[in-house]
């Protein structure tokens, strides 16, 4: 699995390897061959993860939020330590706040409805800033996530003590 350096390359190498990996740390727990699958399968799942983030980052600057949204909720949860978490979950809250200005512009919904799902696509926008912080609290988009929030007027969240001293 030497030649997946770079996420653009066929990603079925990657995926096999995924897999590979997760089942030889599942099966044999006490194998001295771990701590190095371990090490693989993060490198492996990085390479995946960059993926997941440009596809994510294609579809937002072509403003088809939710295939973004999609792509990206998929990335965070999948891919916790993606060196790009903070900037995945900052991209994920941009895409729900373009969704709220897209709701608001558009005419043909009642206002009822549009309240429900502004409100909606609010909490999940908070969501994703608050994770930034909560996970993540020393990346570079921390700040702006708690910016976020307080012009969204959701609560700031605190980081967790183990994700501070994670970072």
């Amino acid at each position: 699995y030497e030649e997946m350096e770079k996420p653009d390359r066929d990603y079925t190498h990657a995926m096999k390897a995924e897999e590979e990996y997760r089942a030889l740390i599942q099966d044999y727990p006490d194998s001295k061959l771990v701590p190095r699958a371990k090490q693989r399968l993060r490198e492996v799942q990085e390479v995946l993860a960059e993926r997941e983030f440009e596809i994510g980052k294609f579809y937002y600057l072509r403003l088809a939020y939710p295939a973004a949204i999609a792509r990206l909720k998929t990335l965070v949860d999948r891919y916790p330590l993606y060196s790009g978490a903070d900037q995945a979950l900052f991209l994920l809250g941009q895409s729900y706040e373009a969704e709220i200005n897209a709701i608001r512009k558009n005419g043909r919904i009642g206002e009822v409805t549009k309240g429900k799902l502004i409100e909606d696509q609010t909490k999940q926008a908070a969501e994703a800033y608050g994770r930034i912080i909560r996970r993540y609290p020393a990346m570079d988009r921390a700040v702006d996530a708690k910016e976020r929030l307080e012009a969204l007027h959701q609560p700031v969240p605190r980081p967790t003590r183990a994700a501070l001293e994670q970072n």
